[in-house]
C-alpha cells in the first residue's frame, strides 16, 4: 500500500505546515492529475469535531474543516509530475508527505495520494507526564531554582527542562565611612563573584590610671612618667632606672642590676643573672615549674572580679610530681606555623644577639595550650622588640599573613622600626635625635605629630586656630 509507506510510526520530527501555521482554519488546496485540459472542481466542507483514531498502528483518514479544490488534467508523458498543489505555492508528488506534526496529544499526518488527493491521518500519542521544572538535569532542578555554573554565571530552571543562563553584573558599591576611623576593607561575597565593603571592628579597652583615676598621656607626676611609644605603653621611673612596658599582649620590666640585684621576687623572678632560680614561691622555695609558681603570686584586685582571688586559704593545684618542670605540649599538637618564624631566616641577624629558643618554646606552649587566641603573636612581638633593642630591626608582621597585623588610625601608618620618642613640633633637638627603635603607628612621611597629647599629624608647625587646634 503506497500510503502505509509514508505514514510514520509516531510523528517523528515535528515539521511546520507548508503555509507556516496550522490553526484549524479552512485552506484552499488544488491538485492536478494526468488528463487533458478539461477541469472539474469538487468542493467539500466538513463540520463537527474530528475524532482521533483509537489505534496507533493503523492511521485513519482525518476529516478536517478544510476546503479541497481538485483540478484534473491528463498528460501523455509517463514522467512523474507533482500533482498536489497547496495554496498555489507548494507542489507535491504522489506519495509525498505534506505535513507531519502534533497538536496536544494527537499526531497529524497529511499525504499526497497516487490519485493526487490529500489524505489526512491522525492518532493518539502515549501520554507521558514529566515532573515540573528541569528533571533531566543532574541533579534534577525545581522550577525557578537557581545555581551557580561557575563564578558570576548563574542558571535558572524555568520549565520543561528549559534553563536560563544569567551573567551576574557586579556594580562596585560606594565606599562607606567607618565610624571608628579605619579604612573600609574589600571582602568577597560568599558566591565568590562580587565584593562588598566592610568596616572592621576595633574596641580600645586600654587606658592608664594613676591611683585609680584615668589620666591622659603623656603623664608626669609623683616621680614617674607614663607615655606611649609606638604600640607600647611605658611607665618610666627615672630615679630608680625602672622601665615597664605593656602592649596589650605582653609586658616587660627592665631594672638596673646596681639597685635590684638579688632584690626582687614575684612572677618576674630574681634579678641574679641566673634563670635557674627564677621560679620561686613566696616562701622562697625554688621550683622548676614557673607556671605553678605563678599561681602563688595572685593578688586580690577588686577592680578585676573576673580574676582568681588569692587568699591565705587558697591552695595551689595538686601536683603529681612537684618540680617536674614545664608542661609539655600534647603529643597530637601541631604548633602554629607562626612559631617557626622565630627560628627561620627572618630573624637570622638577631639569633646571635638574642638566643631564640626560649621564645620559640613559649610560642609553642601558647599555641598548643591556648589555641586560637593569637598568643603566638606575643612571643614574636617580644622577641622582635628585644632584637630592636640590640639594633636589629625585623619587619616580621608582613610574614604572618594578617594573623598578627596592627590596625592604625586612618591618619597614621604602621612602621616596624619607628622612633622610640616620636618627634613633635614641641620636641627639643635632642629628643628628635633619639636612636631607639620601636614598632607602632606614626605620622606619615612629610608630616609630624603636633604635640604630645595631640594625636594630630601636621605638615607645618606653628599653624593653629583660635581654639589652639592645629590646622595644617
Amino acid at each position: 500500500d503506497h500510503r502505509s509507506d509514508h505514514v510514520p510510526a509516531c510523528c517523528g520530527d515535528v515539521q511546520h505546515s507548508p503555509d507556516g501555521h496550522h490553526d484549524g482554519r479552512p485552506h484552499t488546496i488544488s491538485t492536478a492529475s494526468d488528463h487533458h485540459d478539461t477541469s472539474s472542481t469538487v468542493s467539500t466542507t466538513t463540520t463537527g469535531t474530528p475524532t482521533a483514531s483509537a489505534s496507533t498502528s493503523t492511521p485513519t483518514p482525518l476529516s478536517s474543516p478544510t476546503t479541497v479544490m481538485t483540478t484534473t488534467s491528463y498528460f501523455s508523458s509517463s514522467t512523474l509530475v507533482k500533482c498536489c498543489i497547496l495554496n498555489e505555492t507548494h507542489f507535491y508528488a504522489p506519495g509525498e508527505m505534506v505535513y507531519n506534526g502534533t497538536h496536544g496529544d494527537t499526531c497529524y499526518y497529511v499525504n499526497c495520494s497516487v490519485t493526487c488527493n490529500l489524505e489526512f491521518y491522525n492518532w493518539s500519542t502515549p501520554a507521558t507526564t514529566k515532573p515540573p521544572g528541569c528533571p533531566d538535569f543532574d541533579p534534577p532542578r525545581q522550577e525557578n531554582e537557581t545555581w551557580w555554573l561557575c563564578e558570576c554565571l548563574m542558571a535558572i530552571c524555568k520549565h520543561d527542562n528549559t534553563v536560563e543562563i544569567v551573567e551576574v553584573e557586579c556594580k562596585p558599591p560606594p565606599m562607606p565611612t567607618c565610624s571608628n576611623g579605619l579604612k573600609p576593607v574589600r571582602v568577597m561575597d560568599p558566591d565568590g563573584c562580587c565584593w562588598h565593603w566592610e568596616c572592621d571592628c576595633e574596641s580600645l579597652l586600654h587606658g592608664v590610671q594613676v591611683n585609680g583615676q584615668a589620666v591622659a598621656l603623656p603623664y608626669k607626676k609623683y616621680g614617674l612618667q607614663v607615655y606611649q611609644s609606638g604600640i607600647n605603653y611605658m611607665v618610666d621611673i627615672p630615679e630608680l632606672g625602672a622601665l615597664v612596658s605593656y602592649n596589650g599582649l605582653s609586658f616587660s620590666v627592665r631594672l638596673p642590676y646596681r639597685l635590684f640585684g638579688n632584690n626582687t621576687k614575684g612572677q618576674c623572678g630574681t634579678c641574679t643573672n641566673n634563670t635557674a632560680d627564677d621560679c620561686v614561691l613566696p616562701s622562697e622555695e625554688v621550683i622548676s615549674d614557673c607556671e605553678i609558681a605563678a599561681d602563688d603570686w595572685v593578688v586580690n584586685d577588686p577592680s578585676k572580679p573576673h580574676c582568681p582571688q588569692g587568699s591565705s586559704t587558697t591552695k595551689r593545684p595538686t601536683i603529681t610530681t612537684p618540680g617536674a618542670g614545664r608542661p609539655t605540649p600534647p603529643k597530637n599538637c601541631t604548633a602554629s606555623r607562626l612559631c617557626q618564624l622565630i627560628k627561620d631566616s627572618l630573624f637570622a641577624q638577631c639569633h646571635a644577639l638574642v638566643p631564640p629558643q626560649h621564645y620559640y618554646d613559649a610560642c609553642v606552649f601558647d599555641s598548643c595550650f591556648v589555641p586560637g587566641e593569637g598568643l603566638e603573636c606575643a612571643s614574636l612581638q617580644t622577641y622582635a622588640a628585644l632584637c630592636s633593642h640590640q639594633g636589629v630591626c625585623i619587619d616580621w608582621r608582613n610574614h604572618t599573613r594578617g594573623a598578627c597585623s596592627v590596625q592604625c588610625p586612618a591618619h597614621k601608618e604602621y612602621q616596624a622600626c619607628g622612633p622610640a620618642e616620636e618627634p613633635t613640633c614641641k620636641s627639643s633637638s635632642s629628643q628628635q635625635n633619639s636612636t631607639g627603635l620601636v614598632e607602632g603607628c606614626f605620622c606619615p612621611k612629610g608630616t609630624i605629630n603636633y604635640a604630645p597629647g595631640f594625636d594630630v599629624c601636621v605638615e607645618m608647625c606653628g599653624c593653629v586656630g583660635p581654639d589652639n587646634v592645629p590646622r595644617k
